[in-house]
């Protein structure tokens, strides 16, 4: 990130505000995941980490529907177990998803089931991370449908349990910052319904989908392609044919053999080599390409990490996609899209995981005081991209070991990280242009359209209006100002007695 130079001009402000440029779009939906908060802690828990989204303003409710934790554990399937019947599930295994989804529904959320993760034992092979190894495609999709019935809206539960999740699972060597009161359901009424799905988790990375390479050759993708399509089975036999079906949910760099860079993989499982020409003969049959369908899906799920200087830290590899490089894979879902490699060629970009570990508490990550302005860079680069419909943020408290997840907006004591926790309330982003011109965006998450903000600019004295601006869609404000010494002011915006995070102008 270039800062502008700052100067010691202390000319008289000339303000003058331009008419903003029809960029983005839209207002971006905002999603967000704390599956120990939300899901594994009890019911004190879920209601107030619900309740303080809900006054944050978050949209989505994003939880991970583990086939593993779900399903009945052991090397063998039970005898009589169907996978495809709800009803041969533990009630008790069921129950932290009823009441999460009945609760976040009940405040106006909508609920993301992230369906898969790691399989029980019976149905993967053994090696690797328990669950990882080649998990039985025909039983993930029987498990799709099991749990699209039981969230289809019409389904009545005959019993249903009232203990907490079990916690996430632990991601084991991944290479940072990568990942890592309502009252329950009641039996015999009925469920809500749930439209909004995804496949899996980080397929790209072994840690989840295993083997990455087999024979000198990616593996994931195609066994991951397989995985997509028994998803997309389940769920249209489940009743859910019309809803939002997300695959991908990749990480955004690879290395070595635990991981493929995403575009590679995406590239792989659309069954096209790096110049998108379709894979023939041996090739393909060796990838399981020889009677390639469409892709499946309304949408593509990234998890836009960026490494620990932010996000104009330079991608080292072409097939990388952090939030700073986003149109890479805008680009490449329109080349799949032209090439008929698409059920829905013109699937979006959702962001469905994101996050800045911090320092404190982790020595080793972004300094705390840094995160804030990238923060807002972020969301403003997805917001300004008209083919992403999401942005996400990820935990609400940091994990407790060090080792694990520091990207929450309080540390796990509960205390709010100084800047952070403002920078997600009201984002704010302040670019620079050429001379005096100035572009200010920004939001109040919670309060959607129509309210009225104050920018203000401060250069060495007293805070000054620079202008206002009213909130459109989703509560995000755009406006394009000309200021005289852009480059040495500091910036923030107040509303309804609420002031956003101060901030230097930058380049970009």
């Amino acid at each position: 990130m270039l800062k502008r130079v700052l100067t010691a001009v202390f000319a008289v402000v000339a303000l003058a505000a331009v008419p903003a440029p029809a960029l983005a779009s839209k207002g971006q939906l905002s999603i967000f995941q704390d599956d120990f908060v939300l899901r594994g802690s009890g019911n004190d828990a879920r209601t107030a980490g619900l309740n303080e989204l809900d006054g944050l303003g978050v949209d989505v409710v994003k939880t991970m529907a583990m086939w593993r934790n779900i399903a009945p554990a052991g090397n063998q399937k039970p005898a009589g177990f169907d996978g495809a019947d709800p009803a041969d599930y533990s009630a008790n295994a069921w129950a932290p998803y009823d009441a999460l989804i009945r609760d976040a529904q009940a405040r106006g959320m909508r609920v993301m089931l992230m369906v898969g993760g790691l399989a029980p034992d019976w149905a993967s092979k053994p090696g690797g991370i328990a669950g990882s190894n080649r998990p039985d495609v025909g039983e993930f999709r029987k498990f799709v449908k099991a749990i699209g019935t039981r969230y289809s809206g019409s389904y009545t539960a005959s019993s249903v349990g009232d203990t907490p999740g079990p916690p996430p699972p632990d991601d084991p060597d991944l290479p940072l910052p990568l990942p890592a009161q309502a009252s329950p359901a009641q039996a015999g009424t009925g469920l809500p319904r749930v439209d909004l799905w995804s496949a899996w988790n980080e397929p790209n990375l072994g840690n989840w989908l295993s083997p990455q390479h087999a024979h000198g050759r990616p593996f994931a993708p195609h066994l991951y392609r397989r995985l997509v399509n028994a998803g997309d089975a389940g769920l249209s036999a489940s009743g859910h044919k019309s809803d939002a079906y997300l695959i991908g949910e990749l990480v955004p760099f690879g290395a070595a053999n635990n991981r493929i860079r995403p575009l590679e993989f995406i590239r792989e499982m659309a069954c096209v080599n790096r110049h998108f020409r379709p894979f023939r003969g041996k090739k393909a049959r060796k990838r399981g390409c020889d009677n390639f369908h469409p892709l499946p899906g309304t949408g593509f799920a990234h998890h836009p990490y960026t490494l620990a200087g932010g996000p104009n830290v330079r991608a080292q590899h072409r097939d990388d996609v952090p939030i700073g490089y986003l149109n890479r894979l805008v680009k490449t879902l329109k080349k799949l899209g032209r090439k008929h490699r698409l059920e829905h060629p013109r699937m979006k970009v959702w962001l469905t995981e994101f996050g800045f570990q911090t320092s404190p508490p982790d020595p080793f990550q972004t300094p705390i005081g840094k995160v804030p302005g990238f923060m807002g860079l972020s969301e403003w680069l997805a917001w300004r991209n008209p083919h992403v419909a999401s942005y996400s943020q990820y935990l609400l408290r940091d994990d407790k070991e060090t080792s694990r997840f520091q990207t929450g907006l309080r540390f796990h004591g509960g205390k709010a990280k100084p800047g952070i926790y403002n920078a997600y309330r009201l984002p704010f982003f302040v670019r620079l242009g050429r001379g005096r011109k100035i572009e200010v965006w920004g939001g109040i998450r919670s309060a959607g359209r129509g309210r009225s903000v104050t920018i203000q600019s401060r250069r060495g004295g007293k805070w000054r209006k620079l202008g206002t601006a009213t909130t459109a869609k989703r509560g995000y404000f755009h406006k394009n100002f000309r200021v005289s010494g852009a480059g040495s002011r500091k910036y923030r915006f107040k509303s309804g007695g609420k002031t956003s995070i101060k901030l230097n102008g930058v380049h970009r």
